[in-house]
């Protein structure tokens, strides 16, 4: 039901005139994803792109107004560089080498308050390196 129900407001809200950001996302890791994949003897990459497309399939089929142009996919490396990206920051701003313990969150607030992202820059693409 809750794909109709935004489908439903979003066109709703479109034929008011309003400017609609109606994108969609598939979240492509976890358990059930591998254990499908084990099941039928595929790579997780292939079944988890397979059953992306089926399911888009069916939603276009179904007729719902989805910006794809705007999809997201939590197996695609320009999305998850970012969550990798972030949770480094996290990590970098927060862990402690001194001690091997992570500081108080107070302490990751204040700092990032006080620096602001000067020393945090976005990454320009995704890359790898060996963490300790």
């Amino acid at each position: 039901l809750g794909y109709i129900a935004s489908d439903i407001v979003a066109r709703y809200k479109r034929l008011k005139g309003f400017n609609v950001l109606h994108p969609m996302g598939f979240d492509a890791f976890g358990l059930p994803a591998e254990q499908y994949a084990l099941e039928h003897g595929i790579p997780p990459a292939v079944s988890t792109a397979q059953n992306i497309e089926n399911f888009k399939r069916q939603l276009n089929n179904i007729g719902f107004c989805y910006d794809w142009s705007r999809e997201v996919q939590t197996c695609d490396p320009k999305y998850y560089k970012w969550t990798q990206w972030i949770f480094l920051q996290i990590f970098d701003s927060w862990f402690n080498r001194q001690t091997n313990k992570a500081e108080r969150i107070e302490s990751l607030i204040s700092t990032l308050e006080k620096e602001g992202n000067i020393n945090h820059p976005f990454p320009d693409s995704a890359t790898k390196k060996k963490r300790h």
